[in-house]
């Protein structure tokens, strides 16, 4: 998969390609479309917060779709958000 990562605040992003990591029990996978980057993100890009977790892919507003499902109860419950999204009757 395409990352972008923050090895250092105030330095560029570097884009490296890491493997497809693959999901525990009660996990899914996500295949990312587009993500968005928070303010906070910004933040620990600029080097406006100390002491962040680095290297870091910023960005967790992600838009996708589920490729993978560890879970029996997360599939359930996706099923019932997509009727819900769709607003299709019975939820």
């Amino acid at each position: 998969m395409r990352a972008m990562i923050l090895d250092a605040p105030g330095k560029p992003l570097r884009l490296v390609n890491l493997p497809i990591p693959t999901p525990s029990s009660h996990q899914v996978l996500i295949q990312v479309h587009t993500c968005g980057i928070c303010r906070t993100d910004l933040h620990i890009v600029d080097g406006e917060l100390t002491n962040p977790k680095l290297p870091l892919i910023p960005g967790h507003q992600v838009v996708g779709k589920i490729v993978v499902i560890k879970s029996v109860r997360y599939s359930l419950l996706l099923v019932m958000v997509i009727l819900k999204v769709k607003n299709l009757p019975g939820v």
